[in-house]
């Protein structure tokens, strides 16, 4: 298990300093101290496959720019997610209107019917990171507002797990609290489905990924360190193959959002390789799992995870860019120092027809470009891979999220590194090391309150000195990470680009800080 090859080394380390888990994340700096824009080459060139009226990034005809909206603002540095204040998006718990907040392009709470969004699609699906209020962040999957930490809990619990309903290679997230306390707890948490004991594929304090069979059915039960048991709603079957949109999730908006903080003109489907433990993400009809593709073929961005958390802890940017037109991969692999393995396993969805992989995908395609984004000691694991092979040669954009710093410098096109200020694992001065060594264009963004916990969709570190407790929710760092990764992608991609003057001239923020050279 590869959360227990980073942990057992430094369990001495922890019996003597209690709390301290920064696995693998070196916090000391490192010793070491292009052109953006381009011809737009064509892509993604996407066929509707039944989304009606969605706009394509450029024409797929001509490759032309269709209708690039450039506004280079944002509402990136409100604070409607923790205020619940009158101007934010009429959502609240659970992707339910918030009474008294004004329509904001979405459903009105004094509807008497719940109202009905985009063509008859039911109410209550949030669409924004503006959407969910407090503690909550908008699963764009789901479209459903849900419950996440910043500080470990007190007592075992399940928020949730997704998707509802599945089959056969499907992998079921549980969300929840307090699974284990102790680094060596994480081997006694069991799971059930019903009265079936699951395989559980990977376990977290607040996450954790059960592989399911056909025929599971029954109410989710996590049993954790300590013999306390959590459970959760039922679980029921779901048809193998394709699911056919049905309305339960929500549909493709079929237009790009208005802002920043909006999903894009796709819904956020997801298909799972249980045998190579990753998952896919792709533009599609309707979002959740195996939902039909929207057909044509799209940038591959690879989401690298760090030691210490589940793979399966980034979705919040595999469904956002899902839903702007990326395909994305997130694998789990730890290996470094030359890292073989997790390059085949990547290359595997480079360039390619993803039907070849799963029928699911049928009609999906990758480019010959890729980016990479890693979080952590994934940083470590994208800088390795980019130094032969296709990597080298191919990566356009690479995203450090919290990074180590191996003192390599990675060939990509365009760079952006993101610091946060209550990070306990992650220096500013790796943060400054990986930037300065990259040739520009580049970015560093510096989000203030943020932690390294917040880079991930449920990740709080074991103890009070492993990580800083935030002064930000994690839809605020979510909010400000995807606000400045979707126009670095769009741009390093040759795409149409729809909020250039984030990343050219950034407005003002209290939430962020950025310093670039283009």
């Amino acid at each position: 298990m590869d959360r227990l090859k980073c942990l057992l080394p430094v369990v001495a380390l922890l019996v003597a300093v209690a709390g301290v888990a920064a696995c693998g994340d070196s916090t000391e700096p490192s010793a070491d101290a292009g052109s953006g824009h381009g011809s737009d080459n064509g892509l993604p060139v996407e066929d509707s496959g039944g989304v009606e009226d969605a706009t394509p990034l450029v024409d797929a005809g001509t490759g032309e720019d269709v209708a690039p909206r450039d506004t280079g603002q944002d509402e990136v540095g409100d604070t409607c997610a923790d205020t619940g204040a009158e101007d934010c998006a009429g959502y609240g718990d659970a992707g339910q209107p918030d009474a008294g907040q004004p329509d904001a392009g979405m459903p009105d709470a004094g509807s008497p019917d719940g109202g009905v969004i985009d063509g008859g699609q039911p109410a209550g699906f949030c669409r924004s990171w503006n959407a969910c209020a407090g503690d909550k962040v908008c699963d764009f999957s789901l479209g459903r507002c849900e419950t996440r930490d910043v500080k470990p809990a007190a007592q075992i619990a399940i928020y949730a797990f997704k998707p509802p309903a599945g089959a056969a290679d499907d992998v079921l997230v549980v969300d929840g609290h307090k699974f284990y306390s102790s680094l060596m707890g994480m081997l006694k948490v069991t799971a059930k489905i019903g009265s079936v004991s699951k395989t559980i594929a990977g376990v977290d304090e607040n996450r954790i990924l059960i592989h399911v069979a056909n025929g599971d059915t029954g109410v989710v039960a996590i049993t954790g360190e300590g013999g306390q048991t959590a459970t959760g709603n039922r679980f029921v079957p779901a048809p193998d193959g394709v699911i056919p949109c049905d309305g339960t999730t929500p549909m493709a908006p079929g237009a790009a959002g208005l802002s920043l903080s909006d999903m894009g003109p796709y819904a956020a489907g997801y298909v799972d390789d249980p045998a190579a433990n990753i998952r896919v993400h792709y533009p599609a009809q309707c979002g959740s799992v195996r939902r039909p593709p929207v057909k044509g073929t799209f940038p591959l961005v690879a989401l690298l995870h760090g030691d210490g958390a589940v793979y399966l802890n980034y979705e919040y940017l595999g469904q956002y860019l899902a839903s702007w037109g990326f395909v994305t991969v997130m694998p789990e692999q730890a290996e470094e120092s030359g890292n073989t393995v997790l390059q085949s396993m990547v290359a595997g969805y480079f360039n390619t027809d993803l039907a070849a992989i799963t029928p699911v995908l049928s009609g999906v395609k990758t480019t010959d470009k890729i980016a990479l984004v890693g979080h952590s000691r994934g940083t470590g694991r994208l800088e390795d891979i980019t130094q032969a092979g296709v990597f080298s040669t191919a990566t356009v954009a690479a995203v450090f999220l919290g990074p180590v710093d191996n003192g390599l410098t990675v060939p990509a096109g365009m760079f952006m590194v993101f610091y946060a200020t209550n990070d306990g694992q992650s220096s500013e001065g790796n943060a400054d090391g990986c930037y300065d060594r990259q040739a520009a264009p580049k970015w560093k963004v510096t989000i203030n309150g943020g932690n390294h916990s917040l880079y991930s969709d449920h990740k709080v570190w074991l103890g009070a000195l492993s990580d800083t407790l935030p002064t930000i929710t994690r839809t605020q760092q979510f909010r400000t990470v995807t606000s400045f990764v979707l126009p670095l992608l769009e741009r390093a991609f040759k795409m149409t680009e729809h909020f250039p003057g984030q990343i050219d001239t950034p407005p003002p923020s209290a939430e962020y800080v950025v310093k670039m050279e283009k």
